[in-house]
């Protein structure tokens, strides 16, 4: 049911015209199946049990993988199709790569497919939600962030400033559950999985401000994919599952509140990334708020939402 859940699902996204995220999801299952297949080799049958033929995993990984590619084709040939066409009237050429300096037409290309990029210190908002607004078009509280920013804006005042109506918050409740996983099942191989998949993704989606995207970006066909923010959408799921394996240890491990607070390595797996986000948060807050050339900054907004949430 899972596989072919995730079939119809990768064909959905491709249908819908997104196919790089569809290709990016394409990338994850693929790693999740060589995932399962190092587990079940590894797997000992249990004590007395006979053992299994050691090609019984690959038949089942292998059944599971056509019912999903079927459902994918059934749920995506019309994208499939129109991409098989394209690829077949050969490549098209944009006004800038036809320009007489080569240079300049593969910096603007780089520019083109990295403007919307998120900044590393933009992740705060992954356990503040808001902290950068809520979107461009939210007349209360208006993203201010560098997502979507035309490069060079700072200096030449020309483009866009920054555009975005997507949030990256992950939640804070999450994040912690997340942490608390690896302090209390360290040793759950498929915990690791979703955490290292979801950093990658995370690093992917820093695009142009990583100098090592641009290693992805020299891969063939990816120079045509733009917005790395999109990467994000592996990392919010990977850090959901971590999340929910978290939660689901901690209601194994306690059923007394005050066993919790007993624990004083716990209260530090707890607390100090409380008090790391809060102190980040606090000196970003203060940076921004004295830069005059900061965009779209409303402190006062910012603070009367913040105090009607509380107050909520």
């Amino acid at each position: 049911a899972c596989w072919g859940l995730a079939g119809g699902l990768f064909g959905i996204a491709l249908n819908s015209g997104v196919v790089d995220v569809g290709l990016f999801w394409a990338l994850l299952i693929a790693a999740y199946t060589f995932f399962l297949l190092i587990r079940n080799f590894r797997a000992e049958p249990p004590p007395g049990a006979p053992s299994a033929p050691p090609f019984k995993p690959l038949l089942r990984l292998g059944r599971n993988l056509i019912l999903a590619a079927v459902l994918a084709l059934m749920t995506g040939y019309q994208s499939i199709v129109i991409v098989i066409g394209m690829e077949a009237r050969g490549p098209t050429h944009t006004p800038e790569i036809t320009q007489e300096n080569p240079e300049k037409a593969a910096r603007d290309k780089w520019f083109w497919a990295t403007q919307w990029s998120v900044p590393v210190e933009e992740l705060l908002d992954c356990a503040i939600p808001g902290f950068f607004g809520w979107g461009s078009s939210n007349p209360q509280n208006p993203y201010r962030g560098r997502v979507g920013q035309t490069e060079g804006f700072p200096q030449h005042r020309q483009g866009m400033p920054n555009l975005n109506d997507v949030s990256i918050y992950l939640g804070a409740a999450i994040l912690l559950a997340a942490l608390l996983a690896f302090y209390l099942d360290r040793r759950n191989g498929e915990l690791w999985f979703f955490a290292l998949a979801g950093t990658l993704a995370c690093l992917l989606a820093f695009g142009k401000y990583a100098p090592f995207y641009k290693l992805f970006y020299l891969l063939p066909k990816m120079d045509a994919m733009r917005n790395p923010i999109k990467w994000f959408y592996l990392t919010s799921f990977c850090v959901g599952v971590a999340g929910t394996l978290g939660f689901d240890r901690i209601l194994a491990h306690w059923q007394n509140p005050r066993q919790i607070l007993s624990r004083p390595a716990l209260l530090a797996w707890l607390g100090l990334p409380i008090l790391a986000v809060l102190g980040a948060g606090s000196w970003y807050l203060s940076h921004i708020a004295g830069d005059p050339n900061a965009l779209f900054w409303q402190y006062p907004a910012l603070r009367q939402l913040s105090k009607d949430a509380l107050v909520a």
